[in-house]
């Protein structure tokens, strides 16, 4: 499954934080391949631009529990609470929430859908 995960209003610095976080997840490391999606450079840039989003495909080794906790784990740690994301090949999800039981319970109604 193709997943594209993206922080609205971020300048990048965010986007940044939660691909490092993802990326220490065992189930995400693991069960999935993670890229970054990046703007063009801007002038007088010579590499890519800002991170604007987060591209997974993954596997039945990863749920979307495990994403949907390990994204509200990350927002928990966050000054701010940002509004996260997930874009799913039928469904488009925003995560609001930094309770893991509430993450997990989004999930089992996506899945049970």
């Amino acid at each position: 499954m193709h997943i594209r995960v993206s922080i609205p209003d971020d300048d990048g610095a965010e986007a940044r934080d939660l691909f490092q976080w993802l990326a220490a997840e065992p189930a995400v490391r693991t069960g999935g391949a993670m890229t970054a999606e990046q703007s063009e450079p801007g002038d007088g840039q010579m590499t890519g631009g800002v991170l604007e989003a987060i591209l997974l495909v993954v596997g039945s080794g990863v749920s979307l529990a495990q994403l949907f906790v390990a994204i509200a784990s990350w927002r928990a740690t966050r000054p701010r609470p940002y509004r996260v994301t997930v874009e799913l090949p039928d469904r488009t999800i925003a995560i609001e929430t930094a309770d893991p039981d509430e993450a997990l319970e989004i999930a089992r109604r996506l899945e049970s859908d």
